[in-house]
């Protein structure tokens, strides 16, 4: 096959094989976009091959949203890539119990929707596109999130909580573990450890004893998946003792028993549901929680088909003036997918420390 060679003064040659491919592709800001009312996407059409100057016509399709008219899109002599944004609002009138939508961009006048490219670029093979389906998962769920929490937000391994936060109206403040301090975290209401965190991020050696402090005084740390293996940067995670197992419910549609339904984490500010459940892709978690301290509630019983239940996926304790929290929800999955419960489990816990005050 076709082979396109450039060479590079340090890596030597280099091949990549000649793709064909469509002449435009699509991509946007978000994963999935959450549509309270009205919400502005931005949106980016990519071309390919030769660049002359032209013209296009770009049409949004909207399940269960509303897109404006056509937007026209001016490429300049040699530009591969176009910004815009577009208004996405939910309809007066929707259909009933709809929760969840997609947008779908065409080309005006053609009836092929237009595809996302996903660049693959490793040192150990050639560089190439994967070309996959390019409508937007979009939620239009109701999504009570009480007003003025601010959260902060320590890297892990990589997960969307910090856009899916955002999406809901939160205010976000990224903190470095390294060189975390109290005055760092004033103000705040909730701190979101991102999904392996302690497995990953060495800061947290130092940032530890900082967050505990912080937890006693009143914050709600939560804490996503770890994994149960020896790269942990710490001997315990967070002020309340748990130990990880390697525990996990792999079919998505396993049902879920609430075992603390009444807990506020449950019903404040929105009121959990199976319906929350529904939906859901790949697996329900991983890497529960095997053993805790008699403080944690686990909130959550379920397991796969043939296997003993399990309750360590979701189990939250009080810390002095404080909560932690265990989840091993993969909700990290579930907000790119555009699943509304996933959305709602998060504003529940990070509404939590509010929910005594019903504000």
């Amino acid at each position: 096959s076709p082979e396109y060679v450039t060479s590079d003064r340090i890596k030597g040659e280099l091949r990549r094989p000649v793709q064909l491919t469509p002449r435009y592709s699509i991509s946007y800001d978000v994963p999935c976009l959450v549509v309270g009312g009205s919400a502005t996407l931005n949106v980016h059409l990519h071309r390919y091959g030769a660049l002359p100057e032209e013209s296009v016509r770009l049409d949004f399709q909207g399940d269960g949203v509303f897109v404006g008219k056509d937007s026209a899109v001016r490429f300049l002599a040699g530009q591969s890539v176009m910004h815009l944004s577009i208004a996405v609002r939910k309809p007066t009138r929707g259909k009933a119990g709809q929760t969840r939508g997609s947008l779908t961009a065409y080309l005006h006048g053609d009836e092929v929707p237009l595809m996302t490219a996903i660049p693959i670029r490793y040192d150990h093979i050639p560089h190439q596109e994967v070309w996959v389906d390019g409508s937007l998962p979009i939620v239009t769920a109701d999504i009570a999130v009480p007003k003025g929490l601010q959260v902060g937000y320590i890297d892990g391994a990589g997960d969307d909580a910090p856009e899916a936060m955002k999406q809901l109206g939160v205010e976000v403040k990224r903190l470095n573990a390294a060189t975390l301090t109290l005055e760092d975290l004033k103000g705040l209401t909730s701190v979101v450890l991102g999904i392996r965190a302690f497995n990953v991020n060495q800061g947290l050696v130092a940032a530890q004893p900082v967050l505990e402090n912080w937890v006693q005084n009143g914050g709600h740390l939560i804490i996503q998946y770890n994994t149960a293996t020896r790269d942990q940067v710490t001997d315990h995670m967070g002020p309340v003792p748990f130990k990880l197992g390697r525990d996990r419910v792999t079919v998505e549609e396993t049902p879920a028993t609430f075992l603390a339904p009444t807990h506020p984490m449950m019903t404040y500010p929105n009121a959990l549901s199976e319906a929350d459940f529904a939906g859901w892709v790949q697996e329900r978690g991983l890497y529960f929680a095997s053993e805790w301290d008699k403080a944690f509630v686990p909130l959550l019983e379920w397991a796969d088909p043939g296997e003993t239940p399990k309750q360590g996926a979701w189990i939250t304790a009080p810390s002095g003036e404080g909560q932690v929290t265990y989840c091993g929800l993969s909700l990290f999955r579930e907000w790119r997918a555009g699943v509304p419960g996933a959305y709602r489990i998060l504003a529940n816990l990070l509404a939590f420390q509010t929910a005594g005050h019903g504000k």
